[in-house]
């Protein structure tokens, strides 16, 4: 470090004697054509902002080298002295105690920032220096040292997701950080591919292909290989979903839940959802897993893609749904996911409940209306209720009906028995019936004596 001061002395002091001599010859030209002087006064002036922001300053009409200030601190002793003092904010901290950090005075809120912005403006490489301090000091227990290395990691994450890598693969220790939970490290790794994996998706792949041979020789090194192809296969998904897919083939994780999960995160707009629900397709036409397997998968991933974003407007999202040319089947198994009308718009609530019972088949409309219904009653039972009672007939009333029967029950069990009744004859009506019979009020005058004339002039089984 001393040879190097004295270098860059040198090369300053040379700097500006050049500096002082290119001066007195501007000014001896001057002298010799006066012509030329209001141009060579100009030109002295930017000569001299030059030098001043180069660092010299003007002393006595003599030019002096810049500041010490003014020279690039060393990055390596930079991170080594940020970790330094970010564990001394730490145990600080731990002296102070839970009562003096619940209402922290100004200063110490100031104190707090800085230590966290300092670590925040590092760049990946001194992060890196700065984990490894953390990890060897012996001044810092292990619960502020997971604390400390935890918030650092996070932001060498963010900035230079292939160098975290590195330093998690050749830093086991890492992985032992956690007392209070497992272990993070196999998190942080899928993390970090996955954010590399969506800026630069070739790079990740190459450095995975790189590691895989080498990894899959141990136990715990095939288990981080398989989270880093999950990781890699998430972040890929961003960007290029079908690529994404491909891989999941090629590594053998390509079952219901995975596919789905690598689906609904990649759909964004409402082109993407298009193509995530036509790679679900090819998905669901090749794949040997059981299909009660991945029903519920296939349910949950359809009902976010196609209903998702109901909230956004009727219009809107029936339009989409239309254009996506969806089976009946797929209908039926993208509605089996709860539907809440409650999360919609007041005005759609009753459009959305009529499309229930016009686009299902049939046979599956009722459970999607009935639940819609339910959930629409609870938000606001007189506007369901009036919709009800104005409805056409078909099987979206037919639910609401079947609803508000079995809720009149135990107060009012005619009034229930007249709106059952209202219900075509077949299974809903049926089940109806059974539930004003379970749920009669057996306790007024009489009230066991009609439920049995009910069940037996209407077939009810008891």
């Amino acid at each position: 470090m001393g040879t190097e001061r004295i270098m860059n002395r040198r090369t300053l002091t040379a700097a500006a004697v050049a500096l002082l001599l290119l001066l007195v010859a501007v000014l001896a030209a001057a002298w010799q054509d006066r012509a030329r002087l209001a141009a060579l006064r100009a030109e002295q002036a930017a000569l001299r902002q030059r030098a001043e922001e180069l660092g010299f300053r003007r002393e006595d009409g003599e030019l002096s080298l810049p500041a010490k200030r003014g020279t690039r601190p060393d990055p390596e002793a930079e991170a080594r002295a940020a970790a330094a003092r970010f564990a001394a904010h730490a145990m600080e901290m731990e002296a102070l105690g839970d009562a003096a950090l619940a209402q922290p005075d100004k200063a110490l809120r100031e104190r707090m920032i800085a230590r966290m912005d300092e670590v925040a403006r590092l760049d990946a490489g001194q992060l890196r220096i700065l984990i490894g301090e953390l990890m060897d000091s012996r001044e810092i227990d292990d619960e502020q040292r997971e604390q400390l290395v935890g918030f650092a990691f996070v932001k060498m994450l963010a900035k230079d997701p292939r160098l975290a890598l590195d330093v998690l693969l050749d830093t086991p220790s890492l992985g032992n950080l956690s007392r209070r939970r497992p272990p993070e490290r196999s998190e942080w790794l899928k993390f970090a591919i996955s954010r590399w994996a969506e800026v630069a998706p070739r790079a990740a792949l190459a450095w995975l292909r790189d590691r895989e041979a080498s990894m899959e020789t141990d136990e715990n090194g095939a288990e981080a290989m398989h989270g880093l192809q999950r990781g890699l296969i998430y972040g890929v998904s961003r960007t290029n979903p079908r690529l994404a897919m491909e891989l999941a083939n090629e590594h053998g994780i390509n079952r219901g839940v995975f596919v789905t999960d690598v689906l609904e995160q990649s759909a964004r707009t409402p082109e993407q959802r298009a193509e995530a629900v036509n790679l679900l397709r090819e998905w669901q036409a090749h794949t040997k897993e059981d299909p009660e397997l991945y029903q519920e998968a296939m349910a949950r991933s359809l009902a976010s893609l196609a209903l998702g974003s109901a909230w956004q407007g009727y219009e809107q999202t029936a339009g989409w749904i239309d254009a996506q040319g969806f089976t009946p089947a797929e209908l039926s198994l993208m509605t089996r996911y709860p539907f809440h009308a409650s999360q919609l718009p007041a005005a759609d609530r009753s459009r959305w409940m009529a499309w229930l019972g016009a686009e299902l088949p049939p046979e599956s409309a009722h459970e999607p209306a009935r639940t819609f219904f339910v959930d629409w009653m609870n938000a606001d039972p007189v506007a369901a209720k009036e919709w009800q009672g104005s409805a056409p007939d078909g099987p979206s009333r037919h639910a609401a009906t079947s609803v508000i029967a079995e809720g009149l029950t135990r107060k009012e069990p005619q009034e229930a028995l007249r709106l059952a009744l209202t219900i075509p004859e077949g299974s809903i009506r049926t089940s109806t019936l059974k539930s004003l019979y379970d749920n009669w009020p057996r306790w007024q005058p009489s009230g066991q004596e009609a439920a049995e004339k009910m069940a037996e002039e209407y077939g009810v089984r008891r």
